[in-house]
């Protein structure tokens, strides 16, 4: 998972239709984490950008201390998911 601290990207599908752009603040990378799975979309920098990465085994560690946080992170692989298919 990572966290954009500062920049812009482009979130595009396998087919290069685009999903979503993101900025300074934003998430993403999470539905792979959630569904330890492989990720389904390409991410191209639209600016130079600063970002944090997320392990695994980091992200599950977090989630266990947070269930608030991994219902809110749930929300949005799901939302990114229905708006991808």
């Amino acid at each position: 998972m990572y966290f954009l601290v500062h920049g812009s990207i482009r979130i595009l599908s396998t087919n290069g239709t685009l999903i979503t752009s993101l900025s300074d603040g934003s998430y993403f990378g999470e539905g792979a984490l959630l569904e330890d799975s492989k990720r389904t979309a390409d991410v191209v920098s639209e600016t130079y950008c600063e970002l944090y990465k997320l392990e695994k085994n980091s992200f599950d560690q977090v989630l266990d201390h947070h269930p608030q946080l991994k219902l809110e992170i749930q929300a949005t692989a799901k939302k990114r998911r229905l708006s991808h298919d």
